[in-house]
């Protein structure tokens, strides 16, 4: 495993060859590459600026079909003179793509794919480029396997020609394990509901696009009731929040801890902050009911500005727990005794 500093510091070092080539550009990504930046939608609808003459895609997708439809319409609708395309596909699995099985020297699809960026932008002298960015985990496995065809897969894919060159300039190193009845696993790695994140992750709706985020409904910071008009999710909040030490903290505690001692640090949290607003309630670290989170976040609206992490993080876990109960996924007494 990596070390504690390798683990906090492997995001950026992922996006190190993304990241040099982002200054002053206008930035596209789809999904599964923005999920962690919150970067503009990679989409057809989307264009740059009068005065961004240099754009950067990261896709994690081949450059051709809707890949290459939605590059081609944004610049298209735009002015720039400088095209840098990222995606996470290597260059042999784009020569697959092209029903091309031989090993070429360079990387040919991605220089016709320049020459056609160049041509969307209007001008053949502009600058374009493509390169393959694997801003994903790049690991030296070692498989494992339990089970005969199991072991049929983990053999084919341990012998690919590709994988082992994959494995000669990894650095980190992890173990794959095959498996071919996964049911045999439910008992032994079963750990569903140990943490408050687990809980929010399985409870609220996720949000559009993104796999580990949620849609944070923003009713319980108004003074609006739940109608037929306005049902479903108000202003959608999330997760995601800044990179400051708080919240990292208090990030890792609602992931880490038991969920009861993680349902008491948010609430410290947010009676600390109402505190240094010197608001007039009442708080005290008693019973934490729906009710009692509602009232505190109907006091705390004023001040959201300076108290939003803390109240983001409960309004969080507050609407978790409604559904939880209502849902009756475990014993409601444990939360609320």
């Amino acid at each position: 495993m990596l070390p504690t500093d390798g683990v906090t510091c492997f995001p950026g070092q992922t996006w190190e060859k993304v990241m040099s080539k982002v200054k002053k550009t206008v930035v596209f990504m789809d999904d599964r590459c923005s999920e962690s930046l919150n970067i503009k939608q990679f989409s057809s609808f989307e264009a740059g600026g009068q005065n961004e003459p240099k754009a950067v895609f990261v896709v994690s997708t081949v450059l051709k079909g809707k890949t290459a439809d939605i590059i081609k319409d944004i610049i298209s609708l735009s002015r720039f003179q400088y095209c840098v395309v990222f995606t996470t596909i290597p260059h042999y699995i784009h020569l697959l793509a092209n029903n091309v099985t031989a090993d070429l020297e360079g990387n040919p699809v991605f220089e016709q794919f320049e020459e056609k960026l160049c041509e969307w932008m209007g001008d053949m002298n502009y600058t374009a480029e493509v390169m393959h960015a694997p801003v994903v985990f790049s690991i030296n496995e070692k498989s494992l396997s339990v089970g005969p065809m199991s072991r049929l897969i983990a053999g084919e894919l341990a012998s690919h020609p590709q994988a082992k060159n994959r494995r000669k300039s990894a650095l980190n190193k992890a173990s794959t394990v095959f498996i071919d009845r996964t049911l045999d696993l439910t008992g032994a790695v079963g750990h569903h509901g140990d943490s408050l994140v687990e809980k929010i992750l399985s409870v609220l709706p996720q949000l559009p696009g993104h796999v580990t985020d949620v849609q944070v409904g923003m009713l319980e910071l108004t003074y609006l009731k739940q109608t037929n008009d306005n049902k479903g999710i108000l202003a959608p909040g999330c997760l995601a929040q800044n990179q400051s030490a708080t919240a990292r903290l208090l990030w890792e505690t609602m992931l880490v801890a038991k969920l009861e001692e993680a349902v008491m640090e948010v609430r410290r949290q947010l009676v600390e902050a109402a505190s240094k607003e010197n608001l007039p309630i009442k708080l005290s670290l008693g019973k934490a009911t729906p009710t009692f989170k509602t009232d505190i976040h109907t006091q705390l609206l004023e001040t959201l500005r300076t108290c939003s992490l803390p109240t983001l993080k409960t309004l969080t876990e507050l609407l978790t727990l409604k559904q939880w109960e209502s849902r009756k996924l475990r014993n409601p007494k444990l939360m609320f005794n």
